[in-house]
């Protein structure tokens, strides 16, 4: 009998945890929705409309830099969307050509490319082994990996070239740039 006991006290524990961990999930993605600050999608009568999965989808990767977070996953999308990883899997999937690990690698790659071509990291005093490295890890971090060895990885997978030879090549490109500015500036000076 005491056995019994113990066991249904169990289930009705294991049963409320999981009623407080859904209503937390709830509120979370009611949180992230609302902090998303995205306007309602309108119908012609000015009535707010229901949006596909898609849609939300679109509009979140569009207006929020969710997937430059570290802990995102599938689930935590789904969780946003009110739905299961599946359809979210599935989605990306149909609708840009990759599984979800590749989508979030790809678009975490276009972010550090983006940053890496920004002129403040073109300067050749980056060409220094240490500085570069503090940069990469620096944007490896901003763009939602945890370890600059994960992103190096990723970064040659996708673009077929090192972080390393991508930013030397960068700065070499600006050098040549600079130098024909300065170049240019000063035969108009002498004219």
């Amino acid at each position: 009998m005491r056995s019994k006991n113990i066991t249904c006290t169990l289930y009705l524990v294991i049963f409320l945890f999981g009623i407080s961990a859904t209503t937390s999930y709830a509120q979370m993605s009611k949180n992230l929705l609302k902090d998303a600050d995205l306007p309602p999608i309108e119908n012609k009568d000015g009535e707010p409309e229901m949006i596909s999965y898609k849609d939300q989808l679109i509009r979140i990767i569009e207006k929020e830099d969710i997937f430059l977070q570290p802990d995102i996953s599938d689930e935590s999308i789904a969780r946003l969307l009110r739905t299961n990883s599946s359809v979210v899997q599935e989605l990306i999937e149909q609708d840009f050509g990759h599984s979800f690990d590749d989508f979030l690698n790809k678009r975490r790659i276009d972010a550090a490319v983006e940053k890496l071509d920004h002129p403040d990291f073109q300067h050749p005093d980056f060409q220094e082994k240490d500085a570069m490295q503090d940069i990469l890890t620096e944007v490896a971090l901003n763009v939602g990996y945890t370890s600059k060895g994960h992103f190096s990885r990723m970064f040659k997978k996708i673009k077929d070239i090192s972080p390393e030879k991508y930013m030397e090549k960068n700065i070499a490109m600006y050098s040549k740039k600079t130098k024909k500015d300065k170049k240019e500036r000063n035969s108009l000076s002498e004219e």
